[in-house]
């Protein structure tokens, strides 16, 4: 069983209330006295809870006035996992962000003919995956291992194997959730893998440290998104 901090515990049931759409958008949070109470926690631990919500978007300070909900998640998040793993979830890409950044800038530097290969092979899988409408997490973690390899600097391989769970959790969630988006939006996730793939094999490092820095960060974002629609296919769960 997951062991929480009492910030994130306080963090998912916040994040839980506004999904649930106790806390609809635009509305204001209960004052931080009151929150307290209702969580039963020190005001010290909610605001490192409300922090987190802010960092993560779905809440704002509005000077002289409190705090108010700016983002309400679709209800479907919490199928794939609990609100309180959540924050954890958003600090795995923010960590990504940082790591594989770098990572693909030094990837477009070193990477060799068979290194190339491996990659175009990689994204060939990927695509394949979400064509089937698969979920397809090995296959988006074997495309940023790829990457990683070519680098030529085993650090950067040892690091995403590091997390290798962690990950596979935040893309296991964020390509069921593209599964049950519009046809543009999933195309938009290729799009961004392409471009991370073009920018490496043309060899421009810093465009490719962009576009993976922009992708993680879209995906990041994508999660705590509501524009989900009802499909009636449902994703391979297997995979």
């Amino acid at each position: 069983m997951a062991t929480y901090s009492l910030p994130q515990m306080a963090y998912g049931k916040i994040l839980a209330a506004v999904i649930d759409d106790r806390y609809p958008v635009n509305s204001r949070l209960p004052s931080e006295l009151a929150l307290s109470t209702e969580l039963g926690i020190s005001r010290p631990i909610l605001r490192a809870a409300l922090a987190r919500l802010k960092d993560d978007g779905i809440i704002a300070s509005r000077r002289g006035s409190g705090n108010y909900v700016i983002r309400q998640p679709h209800q479907s998040v919490l199928h794939f996992a609990p609100a309180t793993d959540m924050g954890d979830v958003q600090d795995s890409f923010k960590y990504r962000i940082g790591v594989e950044g770098e990572a693909a800038y030094y990837a477009a530097l070193n990477y060799t003919d068979a290194d190339r290969q491996a990659l175009k092979t990689a994204l060939a899988a990927l695509s394949e995956a979400a064509r089937k409408r698969e979920v397809g997490v090995d296959e988006d973690f074997d495309f940023h291992l790829r990457i990683a390899e070519a680098t030529d600097n085993p650090y950067f391989v040892a690091a995403l194997k590091a997390v290798r769970e962690q990950t596979s959790v935040a893309m296991r969630i964020a390509r069921h959730l593209s599964l049950h988006r519009t046809t543009a939006r999933m195309k938009q996730v290729e799009i961004e893998h392409e471009a991370i793939y073009d920018r490496i094999v043309s060899r421009h490092a810093d465009d490719a440290r962009q576009a993976m820095r922009t992708h993680l960060e879209a995906a990041r974002r994508r999660l705590f998104e509501s524009d989900l629609v009802d499909d009636s296919s449902e994703p391979e769960l297997s995979r």
